[in-house]
């Protein structure tokens, strides 16, 4: 696969340079000269990772540009480059979202390899995006008969909250089912759903 790269830097030669070593390594390049023009090309091109450097002029410098990418594409990987930089804002800038730090002049290995750890995060984010997709359908409830629909719309309206929920029915009418479907659905799915069988816990423990 032949990943799509968006290098952001206001020195033409910098980018000139990079984006032919990055050719050589066989990745495709789109080259920005503003924070600016690289938010409007993420629009156009949507590339697979953005390289950006951090202090550019005259308007909006990279951590403004790192906000914007992230506020519009959460999912995006950036990777930060400077010439100036300073643990302080090595850590600003991963606390804004981005995936490493990187300093000036470039070492076009230690690039690679930061440039690797990010696309593959990007590939296990995707596959856990789609298992997740897997099992909430396991989990769909079929049906469109008045109470199915009435049971959807519960949980619908409980699963956004933060409240406690108690799911009452007989043995299998499927309460596990319907607390499963809940937990996928609610703010909290990206922790365990934990099931534990109350009737075997003696009652101090409980």
């Amino acid at each position: 696969m032949r990943y799509n790269i968006l290098l952001v830097d206001d020195e033409k030669s910098i980018l000139k340079s990079l984006s032919g070593s990055l050719k050589d390594e066989g990745f495709s390049t789109v080259l920005a000269h503003s924070g600016e023009e690289a938010l409007e090309l993420i629009d156009k091109e949507m590339p697979d990772l953005v390289l950006l450097d951090i202090w550019m002029e005259p308007w909006m410098d990279g951590i403004d540009t790192l906000m914007a990418i992230k506020q519009r594409l959460p999912h995006m990987q950036v990777i930060i480059m400077s010439g100036h930089g300073n643990i302080e804002t090595a850590v600003k800038a991963i606390k804004l979202g981005a995936f490493n730090f990187i300093e000036k002049p470039l070492s076009i290995d230690k690039l690679l390899i930061a440039m690797e750890q990010a696309l593959n995060f990007n590939k296990l984010e995707e596959e856990n995006a789609r298992l997740k997709s897997k099992v909430l359908k396991s989990y769909e409830i079929i049906g469109d008969c008045d109470e199915i629909l009435d049971l959807k719309k519960q949980i619908n309206l409980a699963a956004p909250t933060n409240g406690w929920v108690l799911i009452t029915g007989e043995n299998g009418t499927g309460k596990e089912f319907v607390a499963r479907t809940i937990h996928l659905l609610s703010k909290r799915k990206d922790r365990p759903f934990i099931d534990i069988n109350c009737a075997a816990l003696p009652e101090e423990l409980i």
